[in-house]
């Protein structure tokens, strides 16, 4: 009987690994793309057309970064019609930075809607109310001012040298002359209206690198006009195109 036991298990074997060598492993989303280069030697089918599907992770990180880009080219859309619509360019938004500053008592640097339509006197309409919901600060109700004054400064007919001061202006809150690399990356975030916080980490550290001549580990306004000369598109990307 055991004989006869082993015999049986041995054959099992024997068919499975044959099997398993002809038509392969089973075929989903993780299968190597080499497996369906061994198929087509073995005379199979093909794949559905588009190749083997691809994989959860890949193609969740494909429609993140096509949701990222489409929200940004609506934020550029919107900005340039709100500047050109409520007739904001350097000095309407000079006046809005300094009735924020006058308004932010407790130095939060956020804006409520209420607050974001009384610094720009603009109507509380749809399109203002979704600008502002745009900008919306993760897990809050409120926009960060700063990065809103310098997304709407591309748009504003501003030249490199007034961005350039509006930008170390609003930075440099402690009027100590210099901004850090954590501003740094504030500045980056808003003027690319992007969220990805390790490209624009990536980013800052090679300005920083660049830019930091004293190794202080900030950068002063002498320094930061330097850096936004050969830096220009990566500082103040041309957002208008």
């Amino acid at each position: 009987v055991a004989f006869v036991l082993f015999c049986l298990v041995t054959c099992a074997f024997f068919v499975f690994g044959v099997c398993y060598c002809v038509l392969g492993p089973p075929r989903d989303s993780t299968t190597p793309a080499f497996v369906f280069e061994l198929d087509k030697l073995r005379g199979l089918p093909p794949p559905p057309p588009g190749g083997p599907p691809p994989k959860p992770g890949a193609a969740m990180a494909q429609a993140d970064r096509a949701a990222d880009m489409k929200k940004k080219a609506e934020k550029r859309r919107l900005l340039q019609s709100f500047c050109e619509e409520n007739s904001i360019r350097v000095p309407e938004l000079q006046r809005a930075v300094k009735k924020f500053q006058n308004l932010d008592q407790e130095k939060s640097g956020m804006l409520t809607f209420e607050e974001f339509i009384q610094v720009f006197g603009v109507e509380p309409t749809g399109e203002v109310q979704r600008i502002f919901d745009l900008f919306v600060h993760e897990y809050t109700e409120q926009v960060d001012a700063k990065q809103f004054f310098l997304a709407a400064n591309n748009f504003t007919g501003a030249d490199k040298d007034q961005r350039v001061q509006l930008t170390f202006v609003l930075f440099d809150e402690d009027h100590s002359g210099s901004i850090s690399q954590d501003e740094l990356i504030n500045i980056l975030k808003a003027n690319h209206m992007v969220s990805d916080e390790a490209a624009v980490r990536k980013k800052a550290e090679i300005i920083m690198k660049q830019g930091d001549k004293d190794g202080d580990g900030t950068i002063d306004l002498e320094e930061f006009v330097i850096i936004a000369k050969k830096f220009p598109n990566i500082l103040f990307p041309a957002m208008q195109g």
